[in-house]
């Protein structure tokens, strides 16, 4: 949800204006609303700030395949190495 509404956010401020965001998954035809509340928004602006200030350090995490198990580094999603 919190990239969902980082994105609202992104267009919030180029004018644009959301107060829900539909996302449809195919597989199990369902669709999921979100609302956009205060909570939400302030939880992702706080995530935010703690990014910028994680790439401003240097100190950026590890890539994200030395920290997946094993049995998701064989999905057939995961691009074959």
């Amino acid at each position: 949800m919190t990239q969902i509404c980082a994105q609202d956010l992104l267009l919030c401020a180029n004018g644009h204006t959301c107060d829900k965001e539909v996302i449809y998954h195919v597989a199990s035809k369902q669709k999921i609303t979100i609302d956009f509340d205060d909570e939400l928004i302030a939880d992702t602006k706080q995530k935010i700030v703690k990014m910028r200030a994680m790439a401003e350090s240097g100190k950026i995490p590890l890539p994200l395949l030395t920290v997946l198990n094993a049995q998701t580094l064989f999905c057939r999603h995961m691009p074959s190495r």
